[in-house]
């Protein structure tokens, strides 16, 4: 669970939080695509992925859709 103070919050809270939902990193002084990228490092396999790794990559991936990362101008 990551902390935020010192303190457990749920996954849920962390990502409305603008925080990792794996570490409580603040995804808004980072690059949340690449932060993500250090926590799973393989294709998600429905077979051996868990329910909860899948829900919380779901959170990512949602994250990431509605906070799109700026793009460089040419």
């Amino acid at each position: 669970m990551p902390l935020k103070d010192g303190v457990e919050i749920s996954p849920d809270d962390a990502i409305k939080q603008d925080l990792c939902p794996e570490c409580g990193t603040d995804l808004t002084k980072i690059h949340p695509r690449s932060h993500f990228a250090t926590h799973w490092t393989g294709p998600i396999r429905e077979d051996r992925s868990t329910v909860e790794a899948r829900r919380r990559i779901k959170l990512c991936n949602d994250y990431l859709e509605a906070h799109p990362e700026p793009t460089a101008k040419e």
